[in-house]
């Protein structure tokens, strides 16, 4: 759900997914602009939960990074 994916996609796919939604909300792409305090913090705890997401799926298929 994190990674805006449906079940039984391939790796390839869930990684692509992975990329694409860290460089949408790395926290440092809003620390360059003038963003408030309030978007940052939320930025900082989206970023966590696609990390945490992808290294679940990474640990639950045995897949090396």
């Amino acid at each position: 759900h994190v990674l805006e994916l449906s079940p039984g996609v391939g790796q390839r796919e869930i990684k692509r997914a992975y990329l694409r939604l860290v460089s949408r909300h790395h926290p440092d792409k809003l620390n360059s602009g003038n963003q408030t305090e309030e978007a940052v913090k939320r930025a900082h705890e989206q970023f966590a939960s696609i990390r945490s997401a992808y290294y679940l799926l990474r640990v639950s298929r045995k897949v090396r990074s």
